[in-house]
């Protein structure tokens, strides 16, 4: 069997001197794996490497096993990752939060936010890229089922919520939280005005206010724990290179600054 999709590089591992394992994020076929030849230069280094962009061609005999790959690069984002620590520890994080999610499973949304990110890399500057993360750090919750409910108080019903409760993940009232205020996350304003159940998320997204790092911050704390609790329990490199973005907004506050 074989299929042509869109994908993502995310990982790249040696097999022999002559072929790499890739994993690729695919638009209609999730995460991937399969055997890339000829993968190498003449001096050895490769051909292929992690954020690059391209049509994919997978064939093997069955959809579980591990198959080969055809790979046909059209960007390459890493090129302008690597010359910004910013955006060096935002693409470590967002690879190290694509190779944990489960193999063959379809995300559309997170895959075109995934991929606007990745295309517009080199036009970011800090600012843009934070609230890039704080995006998709909450549509991944919601994509693997863990999201959050802005419409109502999960115990009186009203229609305004201020708190969320880090035990249920459950939206509540100020009336309803006040009592427990040391307990409970304050949702950031920027939140209530999201639909991650729409179809387009990216377009219409934008933060502009006296507050902003406070709020990125504050949505940023607020996925952190949740993505430790249900997600990252084992994964080692997630404190590491998101503790990185954490230095570099603490230092943005300071100056106000969104260059990159």
């Amino acid at each position: 069997m074989k299929w042509s999709d869109e994908g993502i590089v995310v990982n790249v591992k040696t097999f022999n001197e002559k072929a790499y394992v890739l994993t690729l994020f695919c638009k209609e076929n999730g995460k991937k794996r399969g055997l890339f030849q000829n993968s190498k230069s003449q001096n050895g280094a490769a051909l292929i490497s992690v954020g690059d962009i391209g049509q994919a061609l997978w064939f093997g005999r069955l959809q579980d096993q591990l198959g080969k790959f055809s790979f046909e690069r059209k960007h390459q984002t890493s090129l302008y990752c690597f010359q910004c620590s910013l955006k060096n520890a935002v693409f470590n994080h967002l690879y190290d939060i694509i190779n944990i999610l489960p193999d063959s499973h379809t995300y559309p949304k997170l895959y075109e936010l995934f991929y606007h990110i990745n295309i517009e890399m080199q036009h970011f500057n800090s600012k843009d890229l934070i609230i890039q993360i704080c995006l998709f750090e909450l549509l991944l919750l919601s994509e693997l089922g863990f999201g959050f409910d802005f419409s109502h108080c999960a115990v009186s019903g009203v229609s305004e919520v201020f708190y969320i409760s880090p035990q249920s993940g459950q939206c509540v009232s100020r009336e309803i939280g006040i009592p427990y205020h040391s307990k409970l996350f304050i949702i950031p304003c920027f939140w209530k005005k999201l639909d991650l159940n729409e179809d387009q998320i990216i377009e219409d997204f934008a933060l502009e206010s006296p507050q902003l790092y406070q709020e990125l911050q504050t949505s940023l704390r607020i996925t952190e724990f949740f993505l430790k609790k249900h997600i990252f329990e084992k994964a080692k490199n997630f404190s590491f290179s998101r503790q990185k973005i954490i230095q570099w907004i603490n230092h943005s506050c300071q100056k106000n600054d969104s260059k990159c």
